[in-house]
């Protein structure tokens, strides 16, 4: 998993987990960093979204640009100069919006993009033996960048019993009143 995030469950998806049912069709209206996604067998059919368009860019950077991005994040300096710019500057380019916002989320104390994050191990080299991963996880899934209510309505739609007995939905919804990490913040 390469994105650090607000809510991420990784460190507790195998606890809860053992309450899903059996599955072949996963649907996850929440996506954020993927945390229950990359820590759960894949199902053979996998519908996941996320409205945040910096939480989409990445992971469509990851499917469909990898190596560049690869390149990109390894010769990224991590830098207060870096930071300063990217706190007051968005970005358009794919792979730029994906820097921007993996130094952000994953370099950055507690992801909140005010100091850069003090630790013992390499985090480039860390996230970079990542990519693959999650490159390889997200084959053939389809990742939708929709508010939740318009994702449910336009791409849930079973043919049969079969497909509904077969499909769990995993919501992890955005935490109201919290310290987000989206560029506007939760609402009801």
């Amino acid at each position: 998993m390469i994105l650090r995030r607000l809510g991420n469950k990784q460190a507790i998806a195998s606890e809860i987990q053992k309450y899903f049912p059996q599955h072949r069709i996963y649907i996850e209206p929440f996506f954020g960093a993927g945390g229950m996604f990359f820590n759960k067998p894949k199902a053979k059919y996998n519908i996941v979204n996320d409205l945040d368009s910096d939480v989409f860019n990445l992971f469509m950077v990851v499917m469909n640009q990898k190596d560049e991005l690869e390149k990109a994040f390894y010769q990224m300096p991590i830098h207060s100069d870096l930071l300063n710019y990217w706190k007051k500057n968005e970005e358009t380019d794919p792979i730029k919006k994906a820097l921007r916002f993996l130094f952000l989320s994953n370099i950055t104390h507690l992801g909140l993009g005010e100091a850069i994050r003090c630790s013992v191990g390499n985090d480039k080299k860390i996230l970079l033996s990542e990519i693959d991963k999650t490159f390889d996880f997200l084959f053939e899934v389809k990742f939708i960048n929709e508010d939740f209510k318009r994702f449910i309505e336009k791409y849930i739609s079973f043919r049969g019993t079969y497909e509904q007995d077969s499909a769990f939905i995993y919501c992890d919804p955005p935490y109201l009143n919290t310290n987000d990490n989206y560029s506007n913040s939760f609402t009801e």
